[in-house]
């Protein structure tokens, strides 16, 4: 395996990793939604007796709710998180690729030096794991 795909092995785990956070992070965004949504639209359901017209209410509110934080928590995040995006992250959480990643994924291509700076981009990634930027903890 060439050093060029061992380092776009590396940025598809930083990128997997990252997407795993978003969609986690959404889907707790969604649950926490519809659990506020639901406690609030059903105390007003209860202060109006359920009658038809405010259970009827409610569910277009609560419909509402879960449209936006779906679009909110999990569809934007995830449509924005690109490899350029997932490069910058790891280059912000791990200021000693100075800009090698960037780099390597700008200018991806048959360059005879990127094979040179892959190498070297490796021999720093090898201190700098996915996992220490999303922790396991934190998923």
């Amino acid at each position: 395996m060439s050093f060029r795909e061992q380092l776009r092995a590396y940025i598809a785990q930083l990128e997997q990793r990252l997407r795993r956070d978003a969609l986690l992070r959404g889907l707790a965004i969604l649950t926490g939604s519809a659990l506020a949504a639901t406690l609030a639209l059903v105390t007003l359901a209860n202060a109006l007796a359920f009658s038809h017209g405010s259970v009827t209410a409610a569910r277009f509110a609560l419909i509402l709710v879960l449209a936006v934080a779906a679009a909110a928590g999990l569809a934007l995040p995830l449509r924005r998180l690109t490899r350029r995006r997932a490069d910058g992250t790891a280059e912000a959480a791990f200021p000693q690729f100075q800009q090698r990643l960037t780099t390597f994924v700008e200018r991806y291509g048959q360059d005879p030096f990127m094979e040179l700076l892959a190498a070297d981009t490796l021999a720093v990634a090898q201190s700098a794991q996915p996992t220490q930027m999303v922790t396991d903890r934190r998923l």
